[in-house]
């Protein structure tokens, strides 16, 4: 979405939903987006993964959802899935490890949140 990159460099404020100077959370990004195209989601991770229409990786398109789910199957993390970029998976996402920053960041590789038995799953509103 449009407006997720926009909010590049926005700071990671854990229950934030909206503004760069105040910062967003993963599902406060989200759901600032979203609400900015004129769609209604909930506000937390495992709420939008919940209302949200679950596909296939091989369905995903750009403005889908990525959920990451940690080894007991419950969502911790959202991020908005914004296309194949050098043969990865890449999203934009409210990002809360020190490795990108704690900070919004676009075509972060799906990947690097996908460690330590996590797995991702994808949604559709």
């Amino acid at each position: 979405m449009v407006s997720a990159h926009g909010q590049k460099g926005a700071k990671y404020t854990y229950g934030a939903e909206g503004g760069y100077i105040k910062g967003y959370d993963c599902s406060g990004l989200v759901w600032w987006a979203y609400k900015t195209h004129g769609k209604t989601l909930p506000r937390t991770a495992q709420a939008q993964y919940n209302k949200s229409k679950h596909i296939s990786a091989g369905s995903r398109a750009i403005g889908d959802l990525v959920f990451i789910k940690n080894s007991s199957g419950s969502v911790y993390h959202v991020g908005i899935f914004t296309g194949i970029f050098g043969g990865k998976a890449v999203m934009t996402n409210a990002n809360t490890g020190s490795y990108r920053g704690y900070k919004v960041v676009i075509n972060a590789p799906i990947s690097e949140y996908t460690t330590g038995g996590s797995t991702a799953v994808y949604g559709r509103y």
